[in-house]
């Protein structure tokens, strides 16, 4: 039986008019500044590949904030099934 994830996350919306070195800067600073948590950032202009297909964009600048522990562990105990092998074959 797989058991369900307890997934905390803050997302936030950047205003449209940030450049994706503007939102690299503002992730790499927050990850600095708190270690306890995974930054996950996002710009429409640069394009994210799942395999051979882009990923989908939410078409405005946006951050991911999670629990990193939390997020580790669950991402361990996706390692154990056939998850990630799923995403690189699409």
């Amino acid at each position: 039986m797989f058991t369900p994830f307890k997934l905390f996350s803050v997302v936030i919306s950047m205003p449209p008019a940030w450049d994706p070195d503007s939102l690299d800067t503002l992730a790499e600073y927050l990850e600095v500044e708190y270690p306890n948590l995974a930054i996950l950032h996002h710009h429409p202009e640069v394009v994210r590949m799942i395999g051979s297909k882009p990923a989908p964009s939410p078409g405005i600048p946006i951050l991911i904030i999670q629990d990193k522990e939390i997020l580790l562990k669950d991402k361990a105990r996706l390692k154990k099934t056939d998850y990630y092998k799923l995403w690189r074959n699409k």
